[in-house]
């Protein structure tokens, strides 16, 4: 997806999902000898329209095909309600839903990785994506099962990254108290200490 070229993305998605080009026509509305001329690059899409069709029949995020820029409404929009999307998954997950809490971070958390995989954060950005990792990897260490519990304090580790770099250090302790808890729940308890005295 990082490379943002149509024809590796949709035979990427055709692969990955099981399809054949007949199948990917049908998904997107597009007759198969089209599909079948966008996957060899011999016809281009170059209005946004259609590339936003695409996109949201396939489920990615738009941004994916070119279509979002830094000025992007969609994106603004996402980062003017990002705080309040990590607020109501906590309050879900304290209330005995993380799975709820899971499934409305998880959009938010894929789209503003996307968006630091391309290195283009701003410092706003940065901090909703460590709030929303330290969510993710809490509510996701509430409903993982046991032996997976690595993978919720792997998300806090990364928020702890990016909390590193933001001078704010009432939030890069939080970070770090939340990973710590992340790593005892995991069993690594030395780890976890370690964490939680840097706080």
């Amino acid at each position: 997806m990082a490379t943002r070229d149509l024809p590796t993305i949709l035979r990427a998605y055709r692969r990955i999902n099981g399809l054949n080009q007949v199948a990917l026509a049908e998904l997107l509305g597009y007759d198969k000898s089209y599909v079948s001329m966008l996957e060899t690059g011999r016809r281009a899409i170059t209005d946004l329209a259609s590339r936003r069709h695409i996109a949201a029949r396939l489920g990615l995020p738009a941004h994916v095909l070119g279509v979002t820029g830094t000025d992007d409404a969609e994106y603004r929009a996402m980062l003017q309600f990002g705080d309040s999307t990590v607020r109501l998954a906590e309050i879900a997950r304290k209330s005995g839903h993380a799975v709820e809490a899971v499934n409305e971070l998880w959009p938010l958390v894929a789209r503003l990785e996307a968006r630091a995989a391309e290195g283009r954060m701003e410092r706003d950005s940065l901090i909703l994506l460590a709030q929303a990792r330290v969510a993710l990897g809490v509510s996701l260490g509430t409903v993982l099962p046991e032996e997976r519990l690595s993978s919720a304090a792997r998300w806090t580790g990364q928020a702890v990254k990016v909390a590193a770099h933001l001078d704010d250090p009432a939030f890069y302790a939080h970070t770090l108290r939340m990973h710590g808890n992340e790593l005892r729940k995991a069993g690594h308890v030395g780890a976890a200490v370690a964490r939680l005295e840097q706080s």
